[in-house]
């Protein structure tokens, strides 16, 4: 572990910094030689972003059922080691079965839900879990959806 001091008290760094090109560039990772290899001792934790922030999608179907769909999100990471990985899943629903995920590993995605009869709104949260390519470090993000719907017999 790597620590720094800071006003009397070892703290981990928040990063490390190194000139290129006349400026301070982050340092994504820190390595040092072990045994004639060089080990990680330190990375730039990873942190990511949804766009669109809220899933949205509607339906307005002349039959009693349909499905209906939110337009597609996508996932981006930054830190740690590159080559990120994407696992979506529902952490909540408003009521009824959670909406299905269109492609759960894949940096962008889709929800949907089959309805049936009447008008309605589905809500809840969607989360994608951002994992770097050593799997060292990950964050998981938030995104709200919204699922209105309008049916008839």
């Amino acid at each position: 572990m790597i620590r720094r001091r800071q006003g009397g008290t070892w703290i981990d760094p928040g990063t490390f910094k190194r000139r290129q090109g006349g400026a301070w560039v982050v340092c994504q990772n820190v390595y040092r030689r072990q045994g004639g290899g060089w080990v990680l001792v330190w990375h730039y934790n990873v942190s990511g972003t949804v766009s669109p922030a809220q899933a949205t999608g509607s339906l307005v179907a002349t039959g009693p059922s349909g499905q209906v769909q939110t337009y597609a999100v996508t996932a981006t990471g930054s830190g740690g080691s590159g080559g990120y990985t994407y696992a979506w899943s529902i952490a909540t629903v408003s009521s009824g079965n959670p909406p299905t995920i269109s492609n759960p590993n894949s940096a962008s995605t889709s929800f949907s839900r089959n309805v049936t009869q009447g008008i309605g709104i589905v809500t809840g949260t969607a989360q994608v879990r951002i994992t770097d390519a050593n799997g060292s470090s990950s964050v998981v993000v938030d995104v709200p959806y919204s699922l209105s719907y309008s049916t008839r017999q």
